[in-house]
């Protein structure tokens, strides 16, 4: 009889050894003198081959990955030469990149994660060429990037303030023969914007795939408009239509969210100010936007504010991360009550979102509604977190790897899975990326 108890007895304890200590080597003190097995502790290679260990620690900043590797728990990785703003988004748990560079050609290229996406080492696809430059180095010039799960779209202007491109692809996107790109011919869409000053995104909505793109009548002083397709074949201008258009001036950064509600297709623009003296707008328009006449008039919502990152919670609700060009600081903006339709002044309200000096801020709303804010100072990139949706208190952060604190600029961000973010930036003479949990 004793004997069984003894067999029994170390049967539980190798089980306990496996499922939890297996993760790691000498660690805290367990029962039975184990390794306890929710520390965090060096281990040997093939401890992380446990199914049980998969995103547990095993080290002070490694976890176990899906490729049963100890790797660290805030990987970067290099996707290309780059001195140049990106955009970045996720289908199917694979990361996508946009950006402009100019140390291969002046142009806009396009990466994707082949494989290993969730390891230290992830496997990116050959930089695509997809829209050509100009010859001329604009590092601010922004790529915009947009995804459904069955169709990707880019834009850029492949000139300073001229030759608005647009490209898009619906089948393997690490193919260049998979993509078809376009000038958007200005004698049918008068826009020569500012190289920053440009938005897309698609949305499906009843059965209808749409795409949307904002950008500026004349550069600075012509004013901006909303620009729409949703027949096949948008590579041809012919298709596209001019849905709003407002007389503005002193106009810089752009920001646009097409958001399905209802049956119906809501979309809300932001574009910001150049000067001190310009002022940062917002209008919305659901349902049938064809006319002029259906959109109300914008929304001034603050002077000075620049570079506006738009999202929205899961009610609908609007918030407008910018730059405010007159104290150099990071600002937030959000709509109450939620679900209005925001077009009353006082309904908003405004918050810097740090002390630290900043510009170029990139907002998401994560699956709780808190607001996420990307953006960089002073040569260091950082994460604003918001306390609880709606409040306008924010926690900010360093975003680090394993080594420390990253430096880099023009930062790109993206929520995934529990709110696990991806992140690209400019640092030095590349383009790189990194995908972390706050």
């Amino acid at each position: 009889m004793s004997s069984g108890v003894r067999i029994v007895g170390l049967l539980i304890l190798a089980t306990h050894y496996r499922v939890g200590c297996d993760c790691g080597g000498a660690g805290r003190s367990g029962d039975a003198g184990m390794p306890d097995p929710d520390a965090g502790c060096s281990l040997t290679a093939p401890a992380c081959t446990e199914p049980a260990c998969l995103g547990r620690a095993c080290g002070l900043t490694q976890v176990c990955s899906s490729a049963g590797q100890c790797e660290c728990s805030r990987p970067v990785s290099k996707v290309g030469p780059s001195t140049g703003r990106s955009a970045v988004r996720e289908v199917g748990g694979a990361p996508r990149m946009f950006f402009y560079t100019d140390s291969s050609g002046d142009s806009f290229q396009y990466v994707e994660c082949a494989a290993r996406c969730d390891t230290a080492s992830p496997s990116w696809t050959a930089p695509l060429t997809l829209i050509p430059g100009g010859g001329s180095s604009t590092p601010a010039r922004r790529p915009v990037l947009a995804t459904l799960p069955t169709l990707t779209a880019v834009a850029g202007y492949q000139v300073s303030g001229a030759n608005l491109t647009y490209g898009e692809c619906s089948g393997d996107c690490a193919l260049s023969s998979s993509w078809a790109t376009r000038v958007l011919d200005p004698a049918a869409l008068p826009n020569s914007g500012t190289d920053n000053t440009l938005a897309l995104d698609l949305a499906n909505s009843a059965g209808t795939t749409y795409r949307g793109i904002v950008t500026l009548t004349a550069r600075f002083d012509g004013g901006f408009e909303y620009l729409e397709c949703t027949a096949s074949g948008c590579v041809d201008p012919a298709r596209w239509s001019v849905l709003g258009s407002w007389p503005d001036s002193d106009k810089y950064g752009a920001s646009l969210v097409l958001r399905p509600e209802g049956g119906q297709l809501r979309r809300l623009l932001a574009v910001g100010a150049f000067t001190a003296a310009g002022v940062l707008r917002y209008v919305e328009c659901s349902g049938d936007c064809a006319s002029q006449t259906s959109w109300p008039t914008p929304l001034d919502l603050v002077t000075a504010g620049s570079n506006p990152s738009l999202a929205t919670t899961s009610a609908g609700a609007p918030r407008i991360a910018y730059w405010d060009i007159v104290d150099g600081r990071v600002h937030y903006m959000w709509c109450l009550p939620a679900g209005a339709t925001c077009l009353t002044l006082s309904q908003w309200q405004s918050v810097p979102v740090s002390g630290m000096a900043s510009d170029f801020p990139v907002l998401r709303v994560g699956a709780d509604d808190r607001a996420y804010v990307a953006f960089s100072s002073a040569g260091q990139l950082y994460l604003a977190i918001e306390s609880a949706p709606g409040t306008g208190t924010f926690t900010t952060t360093s975003i680090s790897d394993c080594a420390g604190p990253l430096s880099g600029e023009f930062p790109a961000l993206w929520l995934g899975d529990a709110d696990r973010y991806r992140l690209g930036f400019t640092q030095g003479q590349g383009q790189y990326f990194t995908q972390q949990s706050p």
